[in-house]
Parts: C-alpha cells; sequence; structure tokens
C-alpha cells in the first residue's frame, strides 16, 4: 500500500528466522525462546542424540552438538549462525528438524522459569529436562520497511523524476538493525526514535508559539 502511494522502501530482501520454533505436524510453530539455550539447552540432531544416549548421557551433550562445527560458542551462538546451522544440518541429514535437548537440566526449575513453553509442550505430552524438543527455524520478522530520515519522516519517491523528497508521513523502518535485528539495537531503537521524533515536533510547536525561538 504504501508503495503504491510512492514510498521509498528499503532493505525489504532480508527476513529474520529465529532458530527454535517448535516443529511439530499438525501444529503451528511456536517460538521456543533462546534464554531456554542460555540457561544450557544444547541443540544436537536426531543421530547425535542417539550417540548422546548410548553414552549414558555420561558427557556434557555440547561436545557432541553440531552447533560447535559452526561456531565456537556452539549453541549460544547468535541466532544468524544458529538459525542457518540448523537449517544446513536438515538439508544434509533429511530430517524435518533438530532437536533441543533439556534432559541433562532440571525439568522442574526450567518448567518454573518458562512456564508458557511448559504448558505448549504438555499439549504435545513432552515436558522440559526430559523429552528432546523438535525444533526448526522460522520466519519471525520483516526487518525491511519504509525508508526514512533521522526525524523518523518517510521518504516519498517521485515516481515521474525518480528522485526521493522528504515527506513527513509516518515513522517506520530505520535500517538500524541492518540484516539481522540483534535484540540491543531492537530494544533501543524505539527510545531514540521516539526522543528525536518527539523533539522535532515539540520544537516545531514552540516555534510557531514563539517565532522567535530556535532549538
Amino acid at each position: 500500500m504504501a508503495v503504491r502511494a510512492g514510498a521509498s522502501v528499503r532493505d525489504l530482501e532480508f527476513v529474520q528466522f529465529h532458530p527454535t520454533a517448535l516443529a511439530l505436524a499438525g501444529d503451528r510453530p511456536f517460538l521456543i525462546t533462546e534464554a531456554l539455550r542460555g540457561d544450557g539447552a544444547v541443540l544436537m540432531t536426531e543421530e547425535e542424540h542417539r550417540r548422546w544416549t548410548q553414552t549414558d548421557r555420561t558427557v556434557p551433550p555440547a561436545t557432541l552438538s553440531f552447533m560447535l562445527k559452526h561456531h565456537a560458542n556452539g549453541s549460544l551462538a547468535t541466532r544468524d549462525i544458529v538459525a542457518r546451522a540448523c537449517d544446513s544440518e536438515m538439508k544434509r541429514s533429511g530430517d524435518a528438524h533438530v532437536l533441543l535437548v533439556t534432559e541433562h537440566l532440571d525439568g522442574e526449575e526450567l518448567a518454573e522459569r518458562f512456564p508458557t513453553i511448559a504448558q505448549r509442550l504438555q499439549r504435545h505430552g513432552l515436558e522440559l529436562g526430559r523429552d528432546p524438543l523438535p525444533v526448526a527455524p522460522a520466519a519471525h520478522y520483516l526487518v525491511g520497511g519504509l525508508a526514512v530520515n533521522e526525524w523518523g519522516e518517510v521518504w516519498q519517491r517521485d515516481m515521474a523524476a525518480d528522485d526521493p523528497t522528504n515527506t513527513a508521513w509516518a515513522t517506520c523502518s530505520q535500517g538500524c538493525t541492518r540484516s539481522a535485528r540483534y535484540p540491543a539495537p531492537v530494544c533501543m531503537e524505539p527510545i531514540d526514535w521516539l526522543r528525536t521524533r518527539c523533539s522535532k515536533r515539540s520544537s516545531s510547536a514552540i516555534g510557531r508559539a514563539h517565532g522567535s525561538w530556535r532549538p
């Protein structure tokens, strides 16, 4: 709709994939928070999980994880790396998912810390700390959007002259997150853009009321 109205867009080719969505046939994908991996959950293939259980779980599962082939931080790598690694392993093995393993962790503590996930798993007879969870990357967020200036104003393209001109429409995508959309800039950009946008609006209002005032 915005493009038809003449708005300029940017970065529409970038789509963020969350690495661990619950992958069960007949059910919509459900995001399994990355905090679960932060608490010790480990990504493994079906084959790696079988090897781990054959050792009677006497070795840390992280030492057998395919993630070590993709990054030194293993399952704690950033979400773009983890999502690509999961996709790569699924294509290699032909499996529809990889496994998020929590059997080496305290299930009761996990259920208390992640109650929403625990409740969702119960629908399918799965439990944190007891069962490996089938997960796969899922499209999560469209990174691109309308191109804006430093004040959060949308750029409008002059379709005849192929020349972008600035018009104050609305705030939208500023390109702050680039292609990966990491949590830190995602949390900070609304604060920064709200501050700058409100600052300009306040300056404009004061200027109309007091013509001699300048920011």
